[in-house]
C-alpha cells in the first residue's frame, strides 16, 4: 500500500538514475539497497540484505505489469530466476496478479489473484491456489478515517488510521491471542517525519469505545526519524531504540542521475 506523505521508492524524483541506501551506523558502512529508475519509474532493485534482485517492466500507461526475482550468493549479476508476477489492469486498476515461480527448469503457477473494486476502492483480494482460495477484505467505516484489513481463518486483522487530511496516523497489527503491534507516524511540511513501532504487545480492548489498552510494559520503543534537503528529497534515516537511548542504525541516500 502507499501512503501519503511517504517516500515511494517505485516512483523516481529523476528521469532516469540511481537510488544507493547505504548502512552508516556505528562500526557499519555497507550498502544495503541499489534501486534504478527509468523515465521516472523503478527498473530494477538490489537488495543487498536479503541477496534479491527484482526487475519492474511497464506498459505505454506506465502500469507495471511484470515483476521478474532473482536470488544470488555473492555477485547480483550471476542471480538465478525465481520466479515472476503478472498485472493485468482496467481503467487504472490492478484487477489481476498472477504469480510463477521456478522449480528447478520449469515453472509453476503458485497462485492467481484477483482484485474487485468499489469505484476506486479495493474492497477484495482473492488468491487462488491450487487446493485454497485465500481471500483478504478491506473495509472503511463509516467516517472512511480507519481502513481495515480482515485476513481469513482468524489470520488476525490490520487497521489503518487516518487524519482528516488524509494521512496515515497509526497502523494496529492485530496478530491474535490478544496480542498487537503498533506503528505511529508524525508529519511535517506533509512530509513523514517520525515513524515510531512498538513490539508486539499482549492487549485489552473497551467494549464502548473499541480503544486498546496495553497490558505490557514495552521492551524496547523504535524511532525512525527521516531528514530531507531543502528540495524535499529524503537523504537520511536515523533509527534509534528511544526506550533505551541506543542507536539502532544510520541510513543514507545518495541519488545519481
Amino acid at each position: 500500500m502507499e501512503f501519503k506523505g511517504h517516500i515511494n521508492l517505485r516512483i523516481s524524483i529523476f528521469n532516469t538514475g540511481k537510488l544507493t541506501i547505504s548502512s552508516k551506523g556505528k562500526d557499519k558502512d555497507f550498502i544495503c539497497h541499489e534501486y534504478y529508475y527509468s523515465d521516472y519509474k523503478l527498473i530494477k532493485h538490489i537488495d543487498f540484505i536479503n541477496w534479491k534482485v527484482s526487475q519492474h517492466t511497464y506498459n505505454e500507461n506506465g502500469e507495471r505489469i511484470e515483476l521478474r526475482t532473482f536470488s544470488f550468493d555473492e555477485n547480483p549479476e550471476s542471480s538465478e530466476l525465481d520466479g515472476y508476477k503478472k498485472f493485468e489492469y482496467v481503467k487504472g486498476n490492478l484487477i489481476s496478479e498472477n504469480h510463477f515461480i521456478i522449480i528447478g527448469k520449469e515453472e509453476k503457477l503458485e497462485y492467481e489473484g484477483k482484485f474487485t473494486y468499489s469505484e476506486k476502492e479495493l474492497v477484495r483480494e482473492d488468491f487462488h491456489y491450487s487446493n485454497e482460495i485465500y481471500t483478504i477484505e478491506y473495509k472503511f467505516n463509516k467516517k472512511k478515517n480507519i481502513l481495515t484489513k480482515v485476513f481469513p481463518n482468524n489470520d488476525g486483522k490490520c487497521q489503518y488510521h487516518y487524519d482528516e487530511n488524509g494521512f496515515l496516523t497509526k497502523f494496529i497489527n492485530f496478530k491474535g491471542n490478544n496480542y498487537c503491534q503498533i506503528n505511529e507516524y508524525n508529519y511535517r511540511n506533509n512530509r513523514l517525519e517520525k515513524l515510531i513501532e512498538y513490539p508486539i504487545l499482549k492487549f485489552k480492548k473497551s467494549l464502548f469505545s473499541g480503544n486498546i489498552k496495553l497490558l505490557e510494559k514495552e521492551p524496547f520503543i523504535h524511532e525512525n526519524e527521516f531528514f530531507y534537503d531543502d528540495n524535499g528529497i529524503l537523504i537520511k534515516e536515523l533509527k534509534t531504540d528511544i526506550l533505551n537511548n541506543h542507536e539502532i542504525d544510520v541510513l543514507e541516500y545518495e541519488y545519481k542521475k
